[in-house]
């Protein structure tokens, strides 16, 4: 995301390009329980485009999967 030229529609990695990464970064990160990952992914997306219509929507999904990451690995399994 640091090569971004958002003004130049001809450039390697341009707007388009980026929105299209940042949004498939943050459903690996979101996979992968790295939550903050995702949330800055987002972020980032968002400074690069201001109406990024995926990023409301998987905001959702990264609260929900940590919700549940935490529920579920409060307590260590005993092994007896």
């Amino acid at each position: 995301m640091d090569e971004v030229d958002i003004e130049n529609k001809k450039a390697r990695i341009n707007k388009k390009i980026a929105i299209a990464i940042g949004l498939n970064l943050t459903v690996a990160y979101t996979w992968m329980d790295q939550f903050a990952n995702a949330r800055e992914t987002i972020k980032k997306a968002y400074k690069i485009g201001k109406y990024v219509y995926w990023a409301s929507s998987w905001q959702g999904i990264i609260d929900e999967q940590e919700a549940r990451f935490n529920a579920n690995h409060k307590t260590p399994i005993s092994t007896r």
